[in-house]
């Protein structure tokens, strides 16, 4: 049963930052791809498979011509949270973003912001203060990629507003190519004694525990792939990922529905275990391990 549901509503960004998802395997996706989501297909998808949450992604969603339409009527019988650079408080006033749909708003935070001083941070952390003041309802998760700047990160005085500002701040590992420029700052690449002193502050912050992250490093993940059985990717065009990194190989609604009526003999395959996939492995082997 597919319990959740990633939709990349366009891959297009007002940014261009070296760590990106979309930039990191730039050789995977197709930019000048279709991009018109057809939003009652997409309807007729969620309601059949009884979806009961949706993650509404990028790129930068806010970039979708259609994104506050879409909200609205996803809103209306599913939960609904939304993936942003903080561009959303940009295009939309505190009014409507209070009033659209959304559950939960999962914002971005970057080290370079964090340990300097933009206006942007500023001003994106006001205008989330005024919209928890118009629906206290909405959930505000703040990520952060841990990389080699973790202790600058936490000790900075706009890392000490973050954690007033949002109700959750998540931590994952910074996921790149082992050719990647950024690859001598992840975890992977890490002195092990700097990456285990890591960890053991991490087990310290709420919700922030890390055993699952540890055990993929160890390279002990079960032999089960959780991705498209659980967890499974949207694309623009409408096509869909069983993994969210392997971007050419998708299939259509009707070829997926077809896999899934023998998803126990498909699914049951060893996991991928690119250490790309740490973060959104580690988060589905700690949610659904046990099933």
């Amino acid at each position: 049963m597919i319990n959740e549901l990633l939709v990349r509503v366009t891959y297009k960004c007002n940014k261009k930052c070296e760590f990106c998802f979309n930039y990191v395997f730039d050789d995977k996706v197709q930019y000048d791809m279709n991009e018109n989501m057809n939003i009652e297909t997409l309807i007729h998808f969620i309601k059949k498979h009884k979806i009961q949450k949706v993650h509404l992604s990028g790129g930068e969603p806010t970039m979708y011509k259609d994104i506050y339409f879409l909200v609205s009527r996803l809103s209306k019988f599913t939960k609904v949270s939304y993936f942003t650079n903080g561009m959303l408080f940009d295009r939309f006033h505190s009014d409507e973003i209070a009033t659209m749909g959304i559950q939960r708003i999962k914002v971005s935070l970057y080290n370079d912001e964090l340990l300097g001083n933009t206006p942007h941070y500023a001003k994106m952390c006001q205008n989330i203060l005024e919209v928890k003041r118009k629906n206290p309802s909405i959930k505000f998760k703040a990520s952060i990629m841990i990389d080699t700047n973790f202790f600058r990160v936490i000790h900075s005085a706009n890392y000490q507003y973050a954690l007033e500002i949002f109700d959750s701040i998540k931590w994952q590992p910074l996921t790149v190519g082992m050719d990647h420029p950024l690859y001598p700052t992840t975890i992977e690449c890490m002195d092990s004694d700097f990456r285990n002193e890591i960890f053991r502050v991490l087990n310290t912050f709420h919700d922030n525990k890390v055993t699952a992250y540890e055990s993929v490093l160890r390279n002990e993940s079960p032999n089960i792939c959780y991705m498209g059985k659980n967890y499974l990717t949207m694309n623009p065009d409408m096509s869909i990922s069983l993994c969210p990194h392997l971007n050419k190989e998708t299939l259509t609604i009707a070829e997926y529905e077809k896999v899934i009526e023998e998803q126990d003999i498909f699914f049951n395959k060893p996991t991928c275990r690119t250490m790309r996939c740490i973060s959104l492995q580690a988060f589905l082997e700690k949610k659904y391990g046990g099933q």
